[in-house]
């Protein structure tokens, strides 16, 4: 009884061994998910970097339908006061084309809007912020086209 005990203690060390050297002699299979996820860790990881000493600019052009009033006009600029109001924006400023008249300068637009946020997140924060989101529904009927630019900057 006692070979046959110590016999059935060596068989289960024996696959438990077969099983261990298993595990670790299989290749490791790394998914095309696996290799997105980890370049858009690594992508993630450079942002982070960059932003320790850059802002985050966030420019909106505004394209206005016809025949949007003068008194319309006067009120979009009124609820653009409001807005600059956002406690997560850094800095601002607004105005129309300048018109300068060169082939590469595009001035068909109506109203610029240039805000600058310390950060991605105060960003992400000023889009859903209530004075913005009111931004949107209160003047959304004056426009025909809205251009967003985000970007990352550093200075020089």
């Amino acid at each position: 009884m006692r070979n046959y005990a110590s016999s059935a203690f060596l068989m289960c060390l024996l696959c438990l061994a077969a099983c261990q050297d298993k595990k670790t002699t299989e290749p490791v299979v790394e998914t095309e998910t696996d290799q997105i996820t980890s370049e858009e860790n690594k992508e993630m990881e450079e942002m982070e970097e960059m932003e320790s000493d850059s802002v985050f600019v966030h420019t909106v052009f505004f394209w206005f339908n016809e025949g949007v009033t003068a008194e319309q006009r006067t009120k979009f600029e009124e609820e653009l006061g409001k807005l600059a109001k956002c406690e997560s924006i850094d800095e601002v400023w607004y105005g129309k084309a300048a018109m300068t008249p060169r082939d590469v300068v595009d001035n068909s637009y109506d109203y610029a809007w240039i805000c600058h946020f310390k950060n991605r997140a105060d960003q992400d924060i000023y889009q859903v912020d209530p004075i913005h989101l009111a931004f949107i529904e209160q003047c959304k009927a004056y426009w025909k086209k809205v251009q967003v630019y985000d970007s990352m900057v550093q200075k020089l």
